[in-house]
Order: C-alpha cells, then structure tokens, then sequence
C-alpha cells in the first residue's frame, strides 16, 4: 500500500512523527505531542477505569489534538509470579476488561470525550459494538442539532 494509493481511492492517512525537529520541516506529519496517550501502568482494572475517568476529565481540549484512552492492564512482577502459564488473553483481557467496557458505555465520544480507544485481544471484548453505539449517539446527536440549526435560520 502507498500513499498514491490511499489518495487516488479518496482516503487519507494520519501520520504521528516522534521528532519534532523533523515535524517542523514537514508539514504533513503530526507531532507526537499531537496524540497523547496516556499509560496507566496497572493491573487492576478498577485502578485503570479510575485514572482513565480522571484523565479525561482534566485533559486539555485542544481542537488540533488527538487522545487515546488506553484500555490495556500490564503486569508487574508479582502478577507474572501469580499467573505462571496462564495467557494473558484469560487473565489481563477479555472478562477481565468489563468494568473498563461498562465505564466506556457511559462516556460519549467526540470533542472533550472519547477519540481512541486502543485495548488488546479486542475480538475477546465488546469493544466494537460499544464504539459504533458511541459513533450512532454522536451521529444522532449532530443531526439533531443541525436540524436545529436549520429550523432556526428558517
């Protein structure tokens, strides 16, 4: 795949350089401070939906700004000790990831909610079908108002 290709099918890709240097000469790249990406460093999925939620709710909204939500659990030593042979697949992700789901079903997506969400094993969670909901609420919420919009200005 090339850009040529992307662009003659209409598409359009987003590209996130670590070196600002090198994003300053090019116009076209996105600084990395762009697409902050927040890294909860825990193992416990109500510490991850607790600094998740306090994330969000004091992030800077910046119009030209990207935000990932990261639904990921990373072991420490002493969970790696405790779970000997078992994947994490069936201990750091799927069930382990529902209050994280139930608390992404609350928030909405859009400017100051939710942008990206990144979460591993995604196929073993609902995270696709809570996404698209978020996307129909905004949808519905846009149309509204731009209904709205257009019985005011008649």
């Amino acid at each position: 795949m090339t850009l040529e290709m992307l662009w003659s099918a209409g598409l359009q890709l987003v590209v996130f350089y670590h070196c600002d240097a090198i994003c300053q000469c090019h116009f076209q790249l996105w600084s990395a401070a762009c697409i902050p990406a927040p890294w909860h460093n825990t193992v416990s999925c109500h510490d991850l939906v607790s600094t998740a939620n306090f994330g969000l709710a004091t992030r800077r909204i910046h119009p030209e700004t990207f935000h990932v939500t990261q639904g990921i659990l990373t072991p420490d030593g002493g969970f790696i000790a405790s779970h000997l042979g078992q994947k994490l697949r069936g201990t750091l992700a799927g069930e382990a990831m529902t209050p994280f789901l139930d608390w992404l079903r609350l928030q909405k997506c859009g400017c100051g909610g939710i942008n990206i969400v990144s979460m591993d094993f995604i196929e073993s969670t609902q995270l696709v079908s809570v996404m698209l909901d978020m996307n129909r609420a905004l949808a519905h919420c846009l149309k509204n108002s731009e209904d709205s919009a257009i019985l005011t200005n008649s």
